[in-house]
């Protein structure tokens, strides 16, 4: 696979929906053509917030007719993976910059039948992953800090991006997850994101659909001009 195959998507963060009426929300971005649902799982100590458990998987999934992709912005994993993959998570990620064994995490969650992933802080450089190799599906850029939905977008940690891709291959997706729309999108793609983890772009939009369509047309372009070899 190479970068003029790979495919992009839009993950709407339901952190940024109106909680109000989730179902209704996650449904209107699924019609809307979002490819998976992100979901935002604090602890309020690895990040100073709280938000959903296991509950909420398990009552979206019943709607939810995307992938579920979690992500535990949590001090200790290991002890939620088994409720979220019953729940109905497609996805698990946790964060590289936790103590844990972070191998033994992936493999844990793989053998749940759930597929394996990391996330790295804004901070966090690329070979911070390395260990992981092999072991996951999916990696997660944070352009924000861990903690609120609506943060404005910062470009430095989008330039691990292309290491990573490097060290991963192309068989991974690698997410993009704080401030990103479609006036950064391109760039991304171009570095070698695949997936952009958007809230206020789509949750807040007048026309979600639209959103999507802006997002997923900037990625499609700097796909076009990384696979051209333009910068």
């Amino acid at each position: 696979m190479s970068a003029a195959t790979r495919q992009i998507k839009v993950a709407p963060s339901l952190l940024a929906a109106d909680l109000a009426r989730p179902g209704e929300e996650v449904e209107h971005v699924y019609e809307a053509g979002a490819d998976m649902l992100h979901i935002d799982v604090m602890d309020a100590h690895f990040a100073p917030n709280l938000s959903f458990g296991p509950a909420v998987v398990a009552a979206l999934d019943k709607v939810c007719e995307i992938p579920i992709s979690t992500h535990l912005m949590v001090d200790n994993p290991g002890q939620f993976i088994e409720p979220f993959a019953e729940a109905g998570s497609d996805d698990i990620l946790f964060h590289v910059e936790i103590g844990s064994d972070q191998v033994k995490l992936a493999r844990d969650i793989r053998n749940l039948g759930v597929r394996p992933g990391i996330a790295l802080e804004m901070n966090t450089p690329a070979e911070a992953a390395a260990p992981l190799v092999g072991e996951v599906g999916i990696l997660l850029v944070m352009t924000v800090k861990c903690r609120y939905a609506g943060q404005t977008f910062h470009p430095q940690p989008a330039a691990k991006i292309p290491t990573l891709r490097q060290m991963f291959g192309e068989e991974v997706d690698i997410a993009v997850d704080g401030g990103v729309d479609a006036a950064n999108a391109e760039m991304l793609a171009a570095a070698g994101a695949n997936v952009f983890v958007a809230g206020k772009a789509v949750f807040w939009a007048d026309d979600p659909a639209g959103a999507i369509r802006e997002l997923r047309s900037a990625g499609e372009a700097g796909l076009a001009r990384k696979s051209s070899g333009l910068r």
